[in-house]
């Protein structure tokens, strides 16, 4: 076999802490829950001091740690009656399991047990807030598939809102979107609908066929539309202002779902990749080389990468439904590839200075494209603390910028 190196594309370019890239991104990613009560600056700080970088297992193991005692804090003032404290400390325990999973892979012995105390965190956490941050548990049906969500919304009275659906990103899950999306949308007076789906992570976990290998292209895009069906029969969503977004990975999802429905009165990709496939070769120009090679090849070069880029590889492969690199490389040819002009809704095009050139070029693509006939494109910068991938690494600007351009988009805002 030929010497190939595979690596991520850049996602940023400054570090804060780690000096390995994927690791500082990670650890940067997770520090934005400081946000909306999701982290604390000594909390994280403290455990990333603990972290010795070249253990492989003591990301995993000083996250756990940090959150499980967290998690301890939680129970202990839910018991009290203290529901605010429990379900900031709950949120927290979530950003830091979230982040344990980030140094797993689906061969770890704490792969489904640390993704599932996540989730059951998160959720804790929203529901002692319910007063604060009102919510409903739903889900959305397809075929006989059952995937979950969560509706956020700004008060209880039933008014007919703007609403906004997420698609994750390829290793993000649901309930990240509640940090980057849903607090900001529910403060600004919109819905918001989390959810794990088909092709997603999180989706891997509920309904193990809906992978890429196994559910189909068109049974895809039923589950898309499904989703939106179950928005429109909510008597307190606005059908004429539903909003689509995603990040990452999900900017292509968003790409594709925004060519087979066209119920949605904008589109706001962060970051509009068009060319999923693209994507995939730039990860390594040399993919044919694979072609003919064994299992066991593969799988030494996978290993070879370094630790958080190989887990986080080894996590798309699984969730994909595939076994190997050697399987999975022949698919990422067939990914998403969307006819930008087929996309005629309104239409924001994100992304930062720091993403890699070929991501930019596809925003620059697809921005000049589409046939909407209102668009924006919005490059956030170095200078604006907002540079790296999808803004991760300043929330407050990507925010700003979606809904300012939502609010005058759609006449709406939260005073009025």
């Amino acid at each position: 076999m030929a010497e190939v190196e595979l690596q991520l594309p850049q996602r940023l370019k400054t570090k804060l802490f780690f000096d390995d890239e994927d690791m500082d991104f990670d650890f940067q990613l997770f520090l934005a829950n400081l946000e909306c009560h999701g982290a604390a600056i000594g909390e994280i700080f403290n455990t990333a001091h603990r972290i010795d970088t070249k253990d492989e297992l003591s990301w995993k193991t000083e996250f756990v740690k940090e959150a499980e005692r967290v998690e301890a804090l939680a129970e202990n003032c839910l018991e009290k009656g203290h529901r605010i404290s429990a379900g900031d400390a709950f949120m927290r325990a979530f950003t830091y399991y979230r982040s344990a999973f980030m140094a797993v892979s689906p061969e770890d012995v704490d792969f489904t047990r640390v993704y599932h105390k996540s989730v059951s965190c998160f959720r804790r956490g929203l529901d002692a807030k319910a007063k604060l941050i009102p919510h409903e548990w739903v889900t959305i049906e397809y075929n006989g598939y059952k995937f979950p969500g969560c509706f956020l919304k700004p008060d209880t009275t039933g008014k007919k809102r703007p609403t906004i659906t997420t698609h994750n990103g390829g290793d993000s899950h649901s309930e990240d979107h509640f940090f980057m999306y849903g607090q900001a949308a529910i403060d600004r007076g919109y819905n918001c609908l989390l959810w794990d789906g088909p092709w997603d992570l999180g989706g891997r976990f509920y309904e193990p066929d809906a992978t890429y290998k196994t559910f189909g292209r068109n049974e895809l895009a039923g589950a898309y539309r499904a989703a939106v069906d179950m928005l429109v029969a909510r008597p307190d969503v606005d059908p004429d202002r539903l909003i689509l977004t995603g990040e990452s990975y999900g900017g292509a999802k968003t790409m594709f779902n925004a060519t087979i429905d066209d119920r949605f009165a904008a589109i706001i990709p962060n970051a509009p990749i068009y060319s999923a496939p693209k994507m995939v070769r730039f990860m390594n120009e040399k993919l044919p080389v694979f072609e003919g090679v064994t299992k066991e090849e593969s799988d030494a070069l996978l290993n070879k990468m370094p630790f958080f880029s190989r887990n986080t590889l080894k996590t798309l492969i699984w969730y994909n439904g595939f076994d190997s690199l050697l399987d999975w490389i022949p698919s990422g040819k067939e990914l998403f590839e969307t006819d930008c002009k087929k996309i005629t809704a309104p239409f924001l095009a994100m992304y930062s200075e720091s993403e890699n050139t070929l991501l930019r070029e596809q925003a620059e693509y697809a921005y000049k494209h589409v046939s909407s006939k209102i668009k924006a494109k919005i490059m956030t910068t170095i200078e604006e603390g907002a540079d790296l991938h999808c803004q991760v690494n300043n929330y407050a600007k990507s925010q700003q910028v979606m809904f300012d351009w939502l609010d005058e988009l759609l006449g709406y805002q939260i005073e009025k």
